[in-house]
């Protein structure tokens, strides 16, 4: 799921002379924004029930969606020759795992050991997520800024042309950023499959005593 938000900043744009506009205006100000939503557990369904299909040997699973967001301000600003110039005054990027949904079997019952052993498995899962998408601000905050910083300033003449240049900023920036983004998530995924090993599972499956059929 993603989404971009424009938050429109613009001067009234009046009619003027075309114009060259530097290839730079301010500096731009950049902030990466990473969120984490909370952990819910769903204990009503069976394994056949459960939205992500899996083995018929696995008794919980963790699904999460990620959502991306962008702010940006865009700016005219007047240079010689009554050219306005349109430059980005600031952009925020959000990055976020808006909620994630721990599914269990609905044979494990709480309180029992199976419960607890696939509840603790499960959010091993959960901190997998949460330590990689924290440990990527660094990458993000990088392409994020180097990608808003080098987008140059654009001779506008009308709102129309404005918003049109508004949404080619968008379309780069997102290109830019999707090679982290992709490489986030890779990551995860490859973290989350080395703890799903049948060796995994038969060590998980000792420390009860009986699990049900």
């Amino acid at each position: 799921m993603k989404r971009y938000i424009i938050v429109i900043g613009l001067f009234l744009l009046a009619q003027s002379a075309w114009g060259k506009c530097p290839d730079y205006g301010p500096k731009p100000r950049t902030q990466v924004v990473l969120e984490f939503g909370k952990a819910v557990v769903d204990n009503t369904k069976s394994r056949e029930e459960w939205p992500e299909k899996t083995s018929s040997h696995t008794a919980g699973v963790t699904v999460a969606y990620h959502d991306i967001q962008m702010q940006i301000v865009p700016k005219i600003k007047e240079v010689s020759g009554h050219t306005q110039c349109l430059y980005i005054e600031a952009a925020k990027f959000f990055f976020s795992f808006p909620q994630l949904n721990i599914y269990v079997d609905k044979k494990y019952r709480p309180g029992s050991c199976p419960y607890s052993v696939v509840i603790q498995h499960e959010r091993k899962h959960v901190r997998i997520y949460q330590n990689t998408l924290y440990a990527y601000r660094g990458k993000l905050e990088a392409a994020f800024d180097k990608s808003v910083k080098q987008i140059k300033m654009a001779p506008v003449k009308s709102q129309a042309e404005a918003n049109k240049q508004i949404e080619k900023i968008k379309e780069q920036i997102k290109k830019d950023m999707l090679p982290v983004i992709e490489k986030l998530l890779k990551e995860t995924e490859a973290k989350q499959q080395r703890m799903d090993t049948e060796e995994a599972y038969q060590k998980e499956g000792r420390k009860c005593p009986k699990w049900p059929d």
